[in-house]
């Protein structure tokens, strides 16, 4: 009873324009309270990801290289972890190449029960110490000592809710260049954002950025993060825009992880430590074979050699990054020393000392086993010096990352572009955006204020709510896609193009949710206007006209109107000779049949049924809605009739079990009439009244008379198109038209005939135009030509008898044809 008042009310009351403006208001303010409530943040996400692909590649900058401890580096150094001063001494291997910063995804935070490396228990044998007293099994304080020293390092924390923990305390990390490693998943579990700063912890890339680029610095703000040169300079600071929660949208690359940046396998710099160890074994042996000469080069490679291991060692021990300067500077004299003393040169002199110098009462080194020995320790630098050349160039002032990459790692999380990806190269790309940054680069993403998506989003549902209102059905739905289309391609362009982002689901759910509501209302209201028009056209116009009408009322003019349209009449052949065939039941069944087969071809041609008269249907086309292809229409019409008409003979002979069916006679004309709803108050019919009507009647009549089932007139041929294979009649003079009137008889579609009915019909054509310029022989030739081709044609024989009752001098002329009868 609700639900029938309701649609009542909007029937007698159609829709305010308040409904086309409150409804998107209410439609935006909902989704927007509803998006910040988090009900459409997986969509959000969702959409934002497909979004991604269409921003321009992102440059990763080749400054950022990763250093992995991968599968190989496992495989070769044993299980993990590893103990914590031999990863230090590794750390300082890479530390020698004068990186801009070493950035060390490892948490320390847990202490150490590994114990010491080897290097340092041998090193503290050598000089005497008792290793277990001094060192009591506890590696984490020469941890600390070697992290400390190396200026250039950064090591990852963690922020907890009790807050941010750092290296174990027993590292003593005290110089303490930290950043947290903690990753943002959003609720999905994919990573998009990251926090510069906890409190005052920066993110471990910003913590190595900050270390690496000592002549720049970060400005925080609310709502952006700013790159400032500390020396000033003309270039402005770069600013990377920061979300309302402080995170930072992610400039994602399409990469996988391997792909992005540079890698090199963390093994290298043991495998260097281990080169390194073989070669000076060798030179101790050329000392040993007393081969280097006091004050030689080798003998002062050797001494820097010793002095370099002390300073590693002490380095350990000792919290003095100076210690460990003196540790490369030492290493890197031996080696360049090692270079000048490893020559042919030298080892013609060592060869040439041999006789002279027993060893240990050992005898003589053999040749053989000196040049081996020089030919090895000479490969070994080389290749020492070959590896660091190949380092040098990748890490020399780059942003090395740490990171560990093994199979066997859990740190993976998921991004846009990948389901699966080492969560260490997040880092890296945060990295590479400040890098971008510093350097001036301003293309970062930027999510709009609320305000700005809530404004944009209210006005382009309110456009489509005022576009749709009273317009058609079909219409509005078009509108209401392309106005879909035109949030998309703001979404799409301001992204791609500005980089801007423009939530999707708050710039076009609210239309969406706005064109639902309007199309039901509308539908709603419309139910009782479609139920009136049915009752009032249904019968005589297409349901398809009517739908139209109700969308478009302002079409529909009640009343009496003048409009050029086309006419219809349609006559069965002899119908009172069949009527004398049936009873009255089986005829009034027979011409029920008729009736709808012809009037649903009339129907579907957007035809409108003015009445049945006996046998008759009278049909007008381009009424009550406009037609500019009436005379089209309606001729398709007489000739889908034509082509049912057979059709439905067969079918009555069957039925009615008689010997004969029926064939039809089809009228068209065209010109301005009268039509309306005409009559009174109480009969009212819609209508058409005119000469022009009469006119079609007449040709419908006219068919009888030259043997044609279709005739039309001038006016409608004119409007034709070369579909329809059409044959000249003439001028003909029919009752109640005090004029003669040019016709044409269609024989159907022209794709339809077959070669010899367009050749008769062209000689037929011939024909006439040779009669009317009076050329009978000319005439007499062409008639005949058509009569060969087509015999049983009944308007070609019905024009050579004209022709034969002119030349016997029975008639004083042919036209116009003289069909004067009612």
């Amino acid at each position: 009873m609700i639900k029938n008042a309701f649609r009542r009310f909007i029937e007698l009351f159609p829709l305010p324009y308040a409904v086309y403006i409150l409804t998107p208001l209410i439609s935006t303010a909902l989704v927007a309270a509803l998006l910040h409530a988090g009900a459409f943040t997986v969509m959000s996400q969702n959409l934002y990801d497909l979004l991604l692909p269409l921003r321009q590649p992102v440059e990763q900058r080749s400054e950022i290289v990763f250093v992995d401890i991968d599968d190989q580096s496992l495989e070769r150094l044993g299980e993990w972890p590893w103990k914590r001063t031999e990863m230090a001494r590794y750390l300082l291997e890479l530390n020698s190449f004068s990186s801009a910063a070493v950035i060390v995804d490892i948490n320390f935070d847990l202490p150490s029960n590994r114990g010491v490396a080897d290097f340092i228990r041998r090193g503290l044998t050598e000089q005497g110490v008792e290793v277990e007293n001094v060192l009591n099994q506890d590696e984490d304080p020469l941890f600390g000592n070697m992290l400390n020293n190396m200026e250039n390092t950064v090591v990852a924390s963690l922020v907890l809710e009790t807050g941010i923990r750092g290296p174990h305390p027993g590292i003593n990390f005290s110089r303490g260049a930290t950043g947290f490693s903690n990753i943002i998943r959003d609720s999905d579990g994919k990573i998009r954002r990251f926090r510069p700063f906890e409190d005052e912890e920066p993110a471990l890339a910003v913590a190595g950025f900050t270390m690496g680029s000592t002549d720049t610095q970060i400005s925080r703000s609310p709502r952006s993060l700013k790159i400032v040169n500390r020396n000033g300079g003309s270039q402005p600071p770069a600013t990377i825009p920061v979300e309302e929660d402080g995170s930072i949208l992610i400039d994602w690359s399409d990469k996988n992880y391997e792909e992005s940046f540079l890698h090199v396998g963390f093994d290298i710099f043991p495998t260097l430590i281990r080169l390194r160890e073989d070669l000076w074994y060798n030179i101790q042996l050329f000392q040993d074979y007393e081969l280097l000469s006091q004050e030689g080069i080798g003998r002062q490679a050797l001494s820097l050699h010793g002095s370099s291991r002390n300073k590693l060692l002490e380095s350990a021990l000792v919290f003095d990054p100076d210690i460990l300067r003196d540790h490369y500077r030492f290493q890197e004299a031996a080696r360049e020393l090692l270079d000048s003393f490893l020559t042919p040169g030298n080892l013609s002199r060592m060869i040439s000392s041999l006789p002279e110098n027993p060893y240990h009462n050992q005898g003589l080194l053999p040749e053989e086993d000196l040049r081996f020995l020089y030919n090895q320790s000479r490969e070994l630098l080389d290749r020492i010096i070959d590896i660091r050349q190949e380092l040098e160039s990748l890490l020399q002032d780059a942003y090395v990352i740490v990171a560990y990459s093994a199979t066997g790692t859990t740190d993976i999380g998921s991004q846009p572009f990948h389901s699966s990806y080492v969560n260490a190269g997040v880092h890296g790309t945060i990295l590479n955006m400040l890098l971008k940054a510093q350097s001036g680069y301003d293309g970062f993403i930027r999510t709009q204020e609320p305000w700005i998506n809530i404004l944009l989003a209210g006005f382009l549902s309110l456009l489509i709510s005022l576009l749709i209102r009273r317009r058609q059905a079909s219409l509005g739905l078009g509108l209401l896609a392309a106005n879909t289309i035109l949030a998309g391609l703001i979404i799409v362009i301001g992204f791609s193009a500005a980089d801007m982002y423009f939530n999707p689901v708050l710039l076009i759910i609210p239309q969406l949710i706005s064109g639902i509501i309007l199309f039901s209302l509308q539908f709603i209201g419309t139910e009782g206007e479609k139920r009136w028009l049915y009752r009032a056209f249904g019968h005589y116009i297409s349901k398809e006209f009517i739908d139209i009408l109700v969308e478009q009322p302002e079409k529909l003019k009640l009343g009496g109107e003048e409009r050029e349209m086309t006419l219809m009449f349609t006559d069965i052949k002899d119908f009172s000779g069949l009527a004398q065939l049936l009873s009255p039941t089986d005829l009034v069944a027979l011409l029920n049949l008729y009736f709808t087969r012809m009037s649903d071809i009339v129907l579907n041609n957007h035809g409108t049924i003015d009445k049945y008269e006996g046998d008759a249907i009278v049909a007008f086309f381009g009424a009550p809605l406009d037609d500019p292809d009436h005379r089209i229409n309606a001729v398709k019409a007489a000739v889908e009739i034509q082509k049912e008409t057979p059709r439905l003979k067969a079918e009555i002979m069957e039925r009615f079990n008689i010997s004969r069916g029926i064939d039809t006679r089809v009228g068209v004309n065209s010109g301005k009439v009268l039509v309306g709803n005409l009559g009174t108050e109480r009969r009212m019919d819609y209508t058409a009244m005119g000469l022009d009507v009469n006119l079609a009647s007449r040709l419908e009549g006219a068919n009888k008379h030259v043997g044609t089932s279709i005739l039309i007139s001038d006016s409608t041929y004119q409007g034709l198109d070369q579909r329809f294979f059409s044959r000249t009649v003439g001028e003909i003079k029919v009752a109640g038209i005090d004029h003669p009137v040019s016709c044409y008889n269609i024989r159907g579609y022209r794709s339809e005939q077959s070669t010899i009915s367009i050749e008769a019909g062209e000689y037929l054509n011939e024909a006439i135009s040779a009669i009317i310029r009076g050329d009978m022989d000319a005439a007499e030739k062409s008639i005949q030509a058509a009569k060969i081709r087509e015999p049983d044609d009944s308007f070609i024989r019905y024009i050579e008898g004209k022709i034969h009752l002119l030349e016997n001098g029975r008639i004083e002329s042919i036209f116009p044809l003289d069909l004067s009868v009612k």
